[in-house]
């Protein structure tokens, strides 16, 4: 994997560096790769051409199954009406998303399946775009999340995004587990949600926040809810905080210039 030097810059005099920000179409890359192999293959050992052909055919194929089982882990599932009802927004009885405007920004609250050992778990997941495109991504995890996915690595995947960032992890609380591909991007944006206790406090006593990630251009937020719907008071703490994260990441990015070609 290809990892990428080009300086990210902040507007005030901060230095950042992408330091393996992402390999930039990667499907493309992997491509080229076997296609060189082949050639090589072709022209330097014919006898066992069909020997090349097979391992890069199985090189492939792990790659296909690989990505396209991280990619189709969450899919739209059950209604989010309840939730609807709460917020005074209008939906029908088995609506599985809708959008609701607040502090200035639209979110987008659905209901959801996620692939979690072997099961099927339902969430709410709460999505806010930023309505741009940055070269920047994180993921953070509870530990004791009923959501269970596999270990965080340098490839891990991110939703939304159609090549892969190069994910450093990051050293948090025992309770939480995260990765970047800016670290110290990362931090500026822990910094400004109340940090690792901040994270801790989002969703409360009925919201159980399973994960949350950014993949450069939406704030996500998965969550389980009781099926009646959270506690007076609960939805809207939850969003206020949801919201305020995302209206601080927006302003974080905002302020940075980020070279790396998209």
């Amino acid at each position: 994997m290809t990892r990428s030097k080009n300086p990210v810059s902040g507007r005030r005099g901060v230095d950042r560096r992408a330091g393996g920000a992402y390999s930039s179409r990667m499907a493309l890359w992997k491509i080229a790769l076997l296609a060189g192999v082949l050639a090589a293959g072709w022209f330097l050992l014919p006898r066992h051409f069909d020997m090349v052909v097979l391992v890069c055919a199985l090189v492939w194929g792990m790659d296909y199954l690989r990505t396209r089982g991280s990619t189709g882990q969450v899919k739209r599932r059950g209604s989010v009406a309840r939730l609807g009802e709460m917020l005074g927004v209008e939906t029908r009885r088995n609506q599985s998303s809708f959008r609701f405007p607040r502090a200035g920004a639209i979110g987008e609250l659905s209901a959801v399946l996620a692939g979690s050992a072997g099961e099927e778990l339902p969430l709410v997941e709460l999505a806010l775009p930023t309505f741009r495109k940055v070269p920047f991504c994180f993921v953070v995890r509870m530990k004791r999340a009923r959501l269970r996915e596999s270990e965080l690595v340098e490839n891990s995947q991110i939703p939304g995004i159609r090549f892969e960032y190069v994910l450093r992890r990051v050293d948090l609380a025992d309770s939480l587990e995260a990765a970047a591909n800016l670290p110290d991007l990362f931090a500026d944006a822990l910094a400004g949600v109340g940090g690792e206790e901040g994270l801790r406090r989002l969703g409360g006593k009925d919201i159980q926040l399973q994960k949350l990630y950014f993949n450069g251009r939406s704030l996500h937020f998965l969550t389980v809810m009781p099926e009646e719907g959270p506690g007076p008071g609960e939805l809207e703490v939850f969003l206020d905080d949801a919201f305020a994260m995302h209206s601080r990441l927006v302003e974080l990015v905002d302020r940075v210039e980020f070279k790396v070609p998209m």
